[in-house]
């Protein structure tokens, strides 16, 4: 009798799955059914035939033992298997499948294997590779099979950055594993956030947030040309800070210059002329939540990159901070602050009663002028020849940093440092495609 045919089906089959919890009348594999994975591998000959290769097949990091082609059997099923083939002098396309194996189910596993490829990485990484003017689906570091030898256009594209050259062509050695060189490409973010703290060495919790800033600084998802921190030096709770007593005129002008929107207690730290606030002490960020604050803020494109020069060799001190603009814009009416900085200084026996040793990032002091801003042209840059004297021979500064800041509302729009490597003239004057006769040659990872 068929219960599954049409009048009495519908009702019989609800009543067989009440009584005996089926689920449907179609036939289901049992939960614990094994399954199977075949695994094959191809590569393309000089002529474009398609070929069918026997390389060794690992799942799950380990060696089966077995070339390709070949089908794994009776394979427990409902878990995922990472299966790979390949060999050394080859470039797997993919470079594994990750495969969730069904109750009864025949998975196939399929490979291209490239005796000629590309290896391509950036600094940062993550950038997406165009190979040809054609997205590769790929991005930095990866090696790339299934191209052909000859001279071939290489770009890249991420998210926030500018990268220089916009396209450079490689002559591609046939039958090697090509390695384009890690400095071909010039990168450097669009926008540099400013962050500034306010601590004193006898201030409870003001360690812990320079350790957390440092953290971030040196550990963090972001280098220099992303962001940038200076720290001033409060007259509270004792004004015997020795770097607050290095520049008591300017620690304390910028003090009252953000009294308004911070300073209900120090250690504080604002980002973008902003305070920003976290789970750290008095209301600070940790490292990490510092991490997602400037994620967020960097994703702003000012229209205008800040570069700097210093020379510490003379004295006093000069600096040369260069304003480009990537677009038209106006910055009548905003400040170019420059100010030296000391990078790092160590005690051998804290200054403070708070046991901190280690200071970073010291304000020291601002240029002795103040440049006037207006409309900039873009393609145009402009430069400042500013002095920055203080310097005592124990606190003296190593970096400059400049900013540009709206007075009414705080807000920094851009920053720049003299330790960020990548210069604005590097990434905007030089658009024009490059080319290199070959590259090096190397084996596949």
């Amino acid at each position: 009798m068929n219960f599954c045919s049409p009048l009495r089906g519908v009702l019989a089959c609800g009543l067989l799955a009440l009584i005996f919890g089926i689920a449907s009348c179609g036939y289901e594999a049992p939960k614990f059914a094994p399954g199977s994975i075949t695994v094959t591998a191809d590569t393309v000959s000089a002529q474009g035939d398609t070929l069918e290769v026997n390389v060794p097949i690992t799942i799950d990091g380990t060696a089966t033992g077995e070339e390709t082609p070949h089908t794994f059997a009776d394979l427990e099923s409902g878990q995922d298997y990472v299966v790979r083939a390949g060999q050394d002098g080859f470039v797997s396309t993919p470079d594994s499948h990750t495969v969730f194996l069904t109750p009864l189910e025949n998975a196939v596993a399929s490979f291209v294997l490239s005796a000629t490829a590309l290896t391509v990485t950036s600094n940062p990484e993550g950038a997406r590779i165009y190979l040809g003017g054609v997205d590769s689906g790929q991005v930095t570091p990866a090696t790339i099979g299934g191209i052909n030898a000859g001279p071939l256009a290489v770009a890249l594209e991420l998210d926030g950055y500018y990268i220089a050259p916009a396209s450079y062509t490689v002559d591609i050695v046939g039958g090697e594993i090509n390695v384009l060189p890690p400095d071909t490409f010039a990168m450097r973010s669009k926008k540099t956030v400013m962050m500034e703290g306010f601590s004193n060495v006898d201030c409870g919790g003001c360690p812990e947030m320079g350790h957390n800033v440092n953290d971030f600084m040196e550990h963090g998802d972001y280098g220099t040309d992303r962001a940038l921190y200076m720290k001033f030096s409060m007259q509270w709770p004792a004004v015997g800070d020795p770097h607050y007593q290095h520049n008591t005129p300017e620690n304390d002008e910028r003090m009252f210059y953000y009294q308004s929107i911070v300073f209900a207690g120090i250690p504080a730290i604002t980002l973008d002329g902003a305070e920003i606030n976290g789970s750290g002490p008095n209301g600070t960020p940790t490292d990490d939540e510092i991490n997602v604050l400037v994620g967020a803020a960097v994703d702003a494109e000012p229209g205008f990159l800040i570069d700097v020069t210093a020379d510490f060799s003379v004295s006093p001190a000069t600096a040369t901070v260069t304003l480009t603009p990537v677009v038209d814009i106006d910055l009548t009416g905003l400040t170019l602050y420059v100010a030296a900085v000391q990078s790092f200084i160590e005690y051998e026996e804290a200054p403070g009663s708070e046991g901190e040793t280690e200071f970073h990032w010291l304000f020291l002091d601002k240029a002795t002028t103040t440049p006037t801003l207006g409309a900039l042209t873009a393609g145009t840059p402009q430069s400042f020849n500013l002095s920055l004297p203080n310097s005592d021979g124990h606190i003296s500064p190593d970096e400059v940093i400049a900013f540009v800041q709206d007075d009414a509302d705080k807000r920094i729009l851009q920053a720049g440092s003299s330790i960020v490597p990548v210069t604005a003239a590097v990434l905007l004057g030089s658009e024009s495609e490059e080319t290199q006769s070959s590259v090096s040659g190397g084996s596949s990872q």
